[in-house]
Parts: structure tokens; C-alpha cells; sequence
């Protein structure tokens, strides 16, 4: 609601044009300021991760609502679903009235979505993850005298099943005894899942497709010197 007055929203126009933008740098009040810090805190404690790193972003849902934006639309408000497969999107508009928003395709009105900066996010989880493995010992390798291991020289994908309001898909690997740790149904194929490579080894090498068809990847034994 803080953008029906037009020269806030102008800002907050003008910064989104040239890219996501840290929500806590959007200047729309004290009001506004005190939610953006109580909805980081809410972030920080769900995903488990530590610190009080600013998480929360605001982005163009699209490029092509970018010529409509500059021309003057009024923008409505969403969050980014957690759902890859919504039918539908709630969004905002300024007057605080709610706006239904197809996801089969992207809307000619502008939408700004609210999401958590995953490019942020990601090296603090992964710390997280390091941190634990290593107090399990899974970081005791023999670091003495080198070890073989698979270098990863290539990936490229056919479809990286992210819908139009998820913006560019995070795409990520997953191995080392954090697939033994996680629930099965976590990895099975849902939308999110892109390709699997199975029995890979120290000796594989090569242009491997994955088991679904939709990637390939290329791989080398790589001997990892001692430290």
C-alpha cells in the first residue's frame, strides 16, 4: 500500500528496472522498514540459517512487463510461490485490493515479486551443511596424501523446469552423504527435480546423459592434491 503514493513507487520503479533489489534498501517508511526486518528474522529462522544477512529481495516478475512498467503501469504486489505448479498467483495492487494472477503465463500488467535472494542464501546454507558434515568427521578425508575424485566440467540442460514467475532457475548438485541424509520423497521427481547421473565413480569420464534425458554432463577424474 506504501506504493499509491506516486512518488514512492516511482523509486521503487526505477531501481527494479535495472534488477532485483535488497528489500531492506527500499526506503518506504518506518512502518514499512520495521516489516522488512521482522519478515528477514522470520526467513533466517525458517531456513535454519544463522546471522541477520538481509534475505528478502524485490524483482520485475518479467522482462517483457519492463516497456509497460516505463510507460507508466501500476504495478501489482506478489510473493513468489513456494509451489512451482500454482493455477494461480495472489497478487496486490496498491489500494491493498487483491489481484488474482494466472501462472500459466506471464500477465501484461507489471508484477513485483518478494522472494528470498537465493544468491545470498545459498553460501550460508552451505556452511550450515559444512559445518555439520564436518563435525560428523565426513570432512576426514586422507588429506595427506591426495585423493581421486570426479571433476565436473560441463552441465547443460534441456529444460530447467522453472516457470515464468520463478525468474532464473538456482541449479545445484547434489552428492558427498547429503543425499544419504535427506527424506526420499525430497529428490523423487517433482517439478524442481531437472536430471539425475547415477554410479558415477572416480573413473568416470566423459559426455554422460542423465537418466532422465533432459542434461548431460561432462566429467574427468581429477586427482585432488594433498593439503
Amino acid at each position: 500500500m506504501s506504493l499509491r503514493d506516486s512518488g514512492q513507487r516511482d523509486r521503487v520503479v526505477a531501481a527494479v528496472t535495472a534488477g532485483p533489489v535488497g528489500l531492506a534498501t527500499v526506503r518506504l517508511g518506518a512502518s514499512f522498514a520495521t516489516s522488512v526486518r521482522a519478515a528477514n528474522t522470520a526467513v533466517h529462522a525458517a531456513k535454519g540459517l544463522p546471522g541477520d544477512v538481509s534475505l528478502l529481495q524485490v524483482r520485475l516478475a518479467h522482462p517483457d512487463m519492463l516497456p509497460v512498467l516505463r510507460r507508466g503501469a501500476v504495478p501489482v504486489v506478489a510473493a513468489t510461490p513456494t509451489d512451482d505448479t500454482p493455477t494461480s498467483l495472489i497478487g496486490y495492487d496498491p489500494a491493498g485490493r487483491t489481484v488474482r494472477i494466472a501462472a500459466a503465463h506471464a500477465p501484461q500488467r507489471p508484477v513485483l515479486l518478494v522472494e528470498v535472494d537465493t544468491a545470498k542464501a545459498m553460501p550460508l546454507g552451505i556452511e550450515v551443511v559444512r559445518q555439520r558434515l564436518g563435525g560428523a568427521g565426513t570432512d576426514a578425508v586422507a588429506a595427506a596424501t591426495g585423493y581421486w575424485a570426479t571433476k565436473v566440467t560441463a552441465i547443460r540442460l534441456s529444460n530447467d523446469q522453472e516457470p515464468w514467475f520463478k525468474g532464473g532457475a538456482e541449479i545445484y548438485s547434489i552428492v558427498d552423504a547429503i543425499l544419504a541424509a535427506l527424506p526420499s520423497s525430497w529428490y523423487t521427481d517433482d517439478p524442481d527435480y531437472v536430471d539425475s547421473w547415477y554410479t558415477l565413480s572416480t573413473a568416470s569420464s566423459g559426455h554422460l546423459t542423465g537418466a532422465a534425458g533432459n542434461g548431460w554432463m561432462g566429467v574427468t577424474p581429477y586427482f585432488v592434491q594433498p593439503l
